[in-house]
């Protein structure tokens, strides 16, 4: 399988079992997952991997991410989720500055194709 198509997320909710379709939040708990080492900026944020990207699209999904994973809104959660949250915020936080400004996203994009 060509390794740019694959899937490289949890294809089950590790909290309700459920299918995803997508990382790192549930589609039907709402719960944030663990995101695997080796996912790459554009599977995290749901976007295809090219370098034309719209940059509204971009900040919109930012957006929704940081809604279910930034740590203010698991203050209250056990110390395992707010944990996962720090992470997760971090990655999406990584994700966006790295695709946000053109010549980081094409120096990005050329990493992963081995370039």
């Amino acid at each position: 399988m060509d390794p740019t198509t694959e899937k490289s997320f949890p294809s089950k909710c590790a909290h309700c079992e459920k299918p995803m379709s997508k990382p790192p939040v549930c589609d039907f708990c709402n719960s944030l997952n663990p995101i695997p080492a080796l996912m790459d900026h554009f599977t995290l944020l749901g976007l295809p991997r090219q370098f034309d990207i719209s940059e509204e699209e971009l900040h919109r999904k930012f957006i929704a991410l940081n809604r279910h994973a930034h740590p203010d809104f698991h203050g209250g959660e056990s110390p395992e989720v707010q944990e996962l949250s720090l992470r997760v915020s971090a990655a999406v936080n990584d994700a966006y500055r790295t695709l946000k400004d053109a010549a980081t996203r094409a120096g990005y994009l050329l990493e992963l194709l081995g370039g």
